[in-house]
């Protein structure tokens, strides 16, 4: 067991390219995204660049809201008697751009409300709205897709949180292993941006972020006192993300 070298990581990415790039990013998972206090205390940099916004907060709320969904499904219509099923492959892009997320809420919502009136019946009048909510049980796979699309929509939205942004142009600032830069920069030089990776200077030693390397199982007897490392990817539930033909 011993700890990875670990090296800085700015970007300046165009802005049409930010989505791409963040995709490279989650593919490889090997970039930590950290907030950019330490660019906003460049005097000259401060003036010319601000904090970037997301929706990261109704996002979670959206996912939360299908999570509901997807679990009264499962109570009123069990799928496969409860056996695991294989998890579908789709891409980055049908996940992230063609989901139908709209209507997807509107059917959590329905069944939230089915859920909360069959809770308040007795039990001869339950039927009706029980056979409703397995009815829609044809759309419980609609749901898990829409729900793995939130996860990456709250993952991207996490990230943007900690850019800094111009009209045009996005700045970034992380941390990569030392034995992914040549996998990073493979990527990167397939976009509109700019990016110095260097060794840390000695006094950002207390942010350098830990990862060990060697079996797993001895992570857990690792005591350092350090932040672990922790690379922005693709995390989904139901579904295995993979890349299109043409990324």
């Amino acid at each position: 067991m011993a700890l990875a070298k670990m090296k800085k990581v700015r970007l300046v990415i165009a802005r049409s390219d930010l989505a791409g790039v963040l995709c490279e990013l989650m593919f490889l998972g090997c970039v930590e995204i950290s907030p950019p206090d330490d660019l906003l205390a460049d005097p000259e940099l401060a003036v010319m660049v601000s904090r970037e916004n997301a929706e990261t907060e109704r996002c979670r709320a959206d996912m939360s809201l299908l999570e509901q969904g997807i679990d009264i499904l499962n109570k009123y219509a069990p799928d496969g008697g409860g056996r695991p099923s294989l998890r579908p492959a789709i891409t980055y892009d049908n996940l992230l751009y063609e989901t139908d997320a709209e209507n997807c809420l509107k059917l959590a919502k329905l069944l939230d409300t089915l859920d909360s009136l069959i809770i308040t019946l007795t039990e001869g009048d339950k039927a009706e709205y029980v056979a409703q909510i397995a009815a829609n049980a044809v759309h419980r796979d609609e749901l898990q897709l829409c729900y793995d699309h939130y996860r990456i929509r709250i993952a991207l939205a996490l990230a943007v949180e900690n850019l800094l942004g111009t009209e045009y142009t996005l700045v970034l600032s992380g941390w990569i292993p030392a034995a992914s830069e040549q996998a990073l920069i493979l990527k990167l030089s397939r976009y509109a941006c700019a990016w110095e990776i260097a060794d840390p200077l000695f006094d950002e030693s207390d942010s350098i972020p830990v990862k060990l390397t060697g079996p797993k199982f001895l992570g857990r007897l690792h005591k350092d006192g350090g932040k672990p490392f922790e690379p922005m990817t693709a995390d989904t539930k139901y579904v295995d993300v993979i890349r299109g033909h043409d990324q």
